[in-house]
């Protein structure tokens, strides 16, 4: 209940001596209960979706908003660096450096869809041969140079990979709480994914 949460932190609030910003103050509300009797504050204060941590978060979850954010900023960087004639290596180099590391933190998360991660992938080999035919497939290119390829990975599996890796570091940082329902959904979690990359 909102009123009773306002009224637990204006009690904090008294005793340390803080003051809430109501005008910095963003509201999500969860599932499609209404709210009835509202502060006057509140209402103009609820949003679709909020941003936390640098996530953007709505009613479902991950919001699509962070789609459309990442991949303005791999469009612009991979449009500045279009301008400039580069060899294969230069690009494969420049993709890794900056323009995968957008993706990182949202990936690790899991907040980014699978046409992310399609349209990503098209526009890297778009950018890397400098059209839209590619030369050398992705697959080929994902070898080792001793094997012919160039060494680069499938982002999507890179990222859900580090999904799992992050789930199965907090179970075993609570592998003596392991009863509580949390840390069984974690393992759940990570069952999943690790099947999906397997």
């Amino acid at each position: 209940d909102i009123v009773e949460s306002e009224t637990i932190i204006n009690k904090f609030c008294e005793c340390s001596a803080s003051k809430i910003n109501y005008q910095k103050t963003e509201i999500l509300q969860l599932g499609t209960q209404q709210w009835n009797h509202l502060p006057t504050w509140v209402q103009p204060n609820i949003k679709k979706e909020i941003k936390l941590l640098g996530v953007f978060i709505d009613n479902n979850g991950f919001s699509q908003t962070n789609n459309q954010m990442i991949e303005n900023k791999y469009t612009q960087t991979i449009g500045l660096w279009s301008k400039l004639k580069l060899s294969i290596e230069a690009k494969l180099q420049i993709v890794k450096s900056w323009v995968i590391s957008k993706v990182w933190y949202h990936g690790k998360l899991g907040c980014l869809s699978k046409q992310f991660y399609k349209n990503l992938e098209k526009m890297i080999s778009n950018f890397i041969w400098n059209s839209t035919f590619n030369r050398v497939s992705r697959e080929v290119m994902r070898l080792n140079k001793n094997e012919g390829g160039m060494n680069t990975f499938n982002i999507e599996y890179k990222c859900k990979s580090m999904q799992v890796q992050f789930l199965l570091s907090a179970i075993n940082e609570h592998n003596q709480n392991n009863k509580q329902p949390w840390i069984k959904i974690l393992i759940n979690r990570a069952i999943e994914l690790k099947e999906k990359i397997s």
